[in-house]
């Protein structure tokens, strides 16, 4: 981890999404063995929010910014004239990730045969 190890933390969370399980918001304090401390935040949004990235990690020397549904990934740091430097890390959106399952399941769907992981996997990750 880039920190250590979690000592203690503190937070809370809620639901903003009746109808779904579990917390849909959550705020919370991180402290690390280290001595360095986190910030972890996060919403499902009941309604239309304002694109925001899906992560960003802020730290001395700089920002990484994991920007939301468009997706893209970008690095600010300070140049040596003190002038802010953005290097774009990557283009790819969010489901970038998933292109593995769509093409099982493309293939599952066109051979006729059983996807490689069960839908009770799919399952699990809901619970």
């Amino acid at each position: 981890m880039w920190m250590g190890e979690v000592a203690r933390v503190v937070g809370s969370c809620g639901r903003t999404l009746e109808h779904m399980p579990g917390a849909s918001w959550s705020q919370h304090l991180l402290t690390f063995k280290s001595g360095k401390g986190a910030i972890f935040e996060s919403l499902l949004a009941p309604k239309a929010i304002s694109d925001q990235p899906f992560f960003t990690i802020q730290g001395t020397l700089g920002e990484i910014v994991m920007d939301g549904f468009g997706g893209g990934c970008r690095l600010y740091t300070q140049g040596p004239g003190g002038e802010a430097v953005v290097t774009e890390l990557c283009k790819e959106g969010w489901d970038a990730g998933y292109t593995g399952e769509y093409a099982d399941f493309a293939d599952a769907v066109l051979q006729g045969r059983p996807t490689l992981s069960p839908a009770s996997e799919a399952l699990a990750d809901l619970q």
